[in-house]
C-alpha cells in the first residue's frame, strides 16, 4: 500500500512540474549573469598587477646616474560562464639608482583584451536596471559574447633592499594612474523558461573609469648561483575610487538601463593580493614570471565568481 502512495505522489509531481514548466521559475540564480559580466574585466584588471615589472638594483652600482630601459610582455587568457577574453600587455619604462639600496622606475603601460566565446545556459535577472517587462529571473541561452576593455596608465615602482649582492628581503611599494574602459560589450539572450520563453533581447555592458591604486609588497632575493636570482613575491593594493559598470537590458520594444532613473551601476575595480616568482637571468637580463602561471589561475577562481579557467605569461627584459 505504501508502494503504491509513493508512486502516486510521485506521478503528481511529474504531472504538476510539467504543467508549470513555463510559468516563473522557483529556483533562485546561482549566480548573477551581471556579475559574471563584470568578474571578467575584474580579471583582466588583475592581470596587469601580476605582470607589473618589479625594480630590480643594477649589478653594477658605478651607474647610479645612468637610467636603464625596461620592457615588459605579456600575455593572459580568461575563461567564464558568460564569456571569455583574451589580450596582451604591454610595460615600457625606465629604471634608476637612487643610491646602493634603493632603486625605482617610471613605466607606462597599454593592456588591450578582446572578447569572445560560444553558447552559454544561465539565469537572466533583472539585477539593478528598472522596469524590465520580462518574466525573470528565468534560464536563458546567452550567445555571440563581443567587446574589448582597454586598460592603460601610469606606474611609479619604488624598492628598497638591505645589500642587493646577498640574499634578503626588499620593501616595494608605489602607485598606478590607471583608466579600465569597456567598449561594445555586449551578449544575446534567447529566454528558455517562463511565460516569455523564446523572447530575444541582448544585454550590453560599459563603462569609462579612473584608478589611482596604491600598493605595497616585499619580495626575497635568493642568489642561485652566479647567474640566476629566485624572486618570490607578494603585493596588495586598492584601486580608488570605486568605479561603475553600466549595464543595459533590450528586448522587443523595450530599453532598460542601471543609468535610467530608479538604477544604479555596478562597482567595478577590486582589491588585489597577488603572489608570484620570478626567475631572473643576469646574462639576458630577461626576467621571466614563473609563479603566476599557478597562483594567477587560482586566484582568480577564488575571487571572481564564474571565471573558471586562466593562464597568463610574463616577460622583462632590462638594460644594463
Amino acid at each position: 500500500m505504501r508502494n503504491i502512495i509513493r508512486v502516486l505522489v510521485g506521478l503528481a509531481g511529474s504531472l504538476l512540474f510539467t504543467g508549470n514548466a513555463n510559468a516563473a521559475s522557483a529556483i533562485p540564480p546561482t549566480e548573477n549573469i551581471h556579475y559574471l559580466a563584470e568578474h571578467l574585466p575584474e580579471a583582466a584588471q588583475d592581470s596587469r598587477y601580476y605582470a607589473l615589472p618589479w625594480t630590480l638594483p643594477s649589478d653594477n652600482h658605478n651607474q647610479q646616474s645612468e637610467w636603464r630601459p625596461v620592457v615588459a610582455i605579456a600575455g593572459a587568457s580568461l575563461k567564464s560562464k558568460l564569456a571569455n577574453a583574451r589580450g596582451g600587455l604591454l610595460t615600457l619604462g625606465v629604471e634608476h639608482n637612487w643610491n646602493a639600496s634603493t632603486s625605482y622606475s617610471l613605466l607606462g603601460f597599454y593592456d588591450d583584451f578582446r572578447v569572445y566565446g560560444g553558447n552559454s545556459r544561465n539565469v537572466l535577472v533583472s539585477g539593478s536596471a528598472p522596469n524590465v517587462p520580462l518574466d525573470i529571473p528565468e534560464y536563458a541561452t546567452f550567445s555571440n559574447p563581443h567587446g574589448k576593455f582597454l586598460h592603460t596608465g601610469l606606474g611609479l615602482v619604488i624598492r628598497h633592499d638591505g645589500s642587493p649582492a646577498t640574499n634578503g628581503w626588499a620593501l616595494v611599494g608605489g602607485g598606478l594612474l590607471e583608466h579600465l574602459t569597456l567598449d561594445d560589450y555586449r551578449v544575446d539572450y534567447r529566454l528558455e523558461t517562463g511565460t516569455d520563453a523564446g523572447t530575444e533581447g541582448r544585454v550590453e555592458y560599459g563603462g569609462s573609469n579612473y584608478y589611482f591604486t596604491p600598493f605595497i609588497g616585499t619580495q626575497y632575493r635568493y642568489h642561485a648561483g652566479s647567474r640566476f636570482l629566485l624572486l618570490p613575491r607578494i603585493a596588495t593594493g586598492i584601486p580608488l575610487p570605486a568605479g561603475e559598470m553600466t549595464m543595459k537590458i533590450t528586448g522587443p520594444g523595450f530599453s532598460s538601463s542601471t543609468e535610467s532613473a530608479g538604477g544604479s551601476n555596478i562597482a567595478i575595480g577590486d582589491p588585489y593580493l597577488m603572489t608570484g616568482l620570478g626567475l631572473y637571468d643576469r646574462k639576458t637580463h630577461l626576467e621571466y614570471e614563473i609563479g603566476a602561471l599557478i597562483t594567477y589561475p587560482v586566484y582568480e577562481r577564488l575571487i571572481h565568481e564564474g571565471v573558471d579557467n586562466s593562464f597568463m605569461i610574463s616577460v622583462v627584459w632590462r638594460g644594463e
